[in-house]
């Protein structure tokens, strides 16, 4: 999806597209992208159905994935839109 489209300040894209410049932001993303490892290994070596327990239910942790993959990939999609306009 196109981070312009949830992005309130056409500004804030610019600022986007250096997030992973600053350390804060690199610490951030190394976090998440550790816990999308995780939830990846899950789903690798015990998938299960689960709707009684939603957090171990793969569907949720799939889409607990896609939406870590979303925000990890905000920084490039915005450079991306940059480039775009240029």
């Amino acid at each position: 999806m196109r981070p312009e489209k949830y992005i309130e300040r056409s500004e804030d894209i610019v600022l986007l597209s250096e997030a992973d410049s600053i350390k804060a932001v690199q610490v951030l993303l190394a976090t998440a992208t550790n816990k999308r490892n995780a939830l990846r290994k899950i789903i690798e070596t015990n998938p299960k159905h689960s709707p009684g327990e939603l957090e171990e239910d793969l569907v949720f942790i799939l889409g607990m994935i896609k939406g870590i993959n979303w925000i990890l990939g905000l920084p490039a999609r915005s450079r991306d839109c940059i480039n775009k306009l240029t």
